[in-house]
């Protein structure tokens, strides 16, 4: 009769670890690469058209999308691709990052 009060924590069948209400739970951890990303963004939108600081964060952005792939982060290195493709004739680049 004793287990029948037990309370378990409901687990998540995938990962075999608990699990709870959405928010409750820990926010996924942020990859320091897509801290990198979401600042370069933030500060390109800041930076003087066409100085030499938009070509540095440039350069950056291309620098994380490469460090992203070889990392194995390919979801963020999708969203830095996608991202430079919208932007990147804003910023006299190619559309694509070689």
């Amino acid at each position: 009769m004793s287990d029948l009060f037990e309370l378990e924590p409901p687990i998540d069948e995938l990962a075999e670890t608990e699990s709870g209400p959405a928010h409750l739970r820990a926010p996924e951890p942020v990859s320091q690469l897509a801290k990198h990303f979401a600042f370069s963004v933030d500060a390109i939108k800041r930076a003087d058209e066409f100085s030499q600081e938009e070509t540095l964060l440039m350069g950056g952005i291309r620098t994380l999308y490469w460090l992203a792939l070889g990392q194995g982060a390919t979801a963020l290195a999708r969203d830095i691709g996608d991202w430079w493709f919208e932007n990147a004739q804003k910023y006299g680049m190619g559309e694509i990052i070689a």
